[in-house]
């Protein structure tokens, strides 16, 4: 029985200390989250329009590589393009719509 006393609160602390996430990890994974929110409402899109529900990460869905692509993008106008200012996001071209309006300039 003291076995059992002693084992026991070992086991928790070493539990605790593999079930607890790394919080970095945690704060990226948080950061992604909140920017997908954020170009969700700038498309006027839900989750499902790029990712698969089942696997996220999965890249089977067209949309979900454009919009990759298109992230990438905005990353690079954002640290190498304008050196920081001003800062683009996709509802500078969309407007809170999938397809953005644009209209070909008529040749001179």
């Amino acid at each position: 029985m003291k076995k059992i006393i002693i084992l026991f609160p070992l086991f928790l602390l070493i539990y605790t200390a593999f079930a607890t996430e790394n919080p970095s990890k945690k704060d990226a994974d948080f950061q992604i989250r909140e920017r997908m929110q954020v170009i969700s409402k700038q498309l006027g899109v839900t989750c499902t329009h790029c990712h698969n529900l089942k696997n996220f990460r999965s890249d089977e869905k067209k949309s979900f590589k454009v919009a990759k692509k298109h992230i990438d993008i905005l990353d690079w106008l954002n640290t190498k393009g304008f050196s920081g200012n001003p800062k683009v996001d996709c509802y500078l071209c969309h407007r809170g719509k999938v397809q953005p309006d644009f209209i070909e300039p008529k040749e001179h």
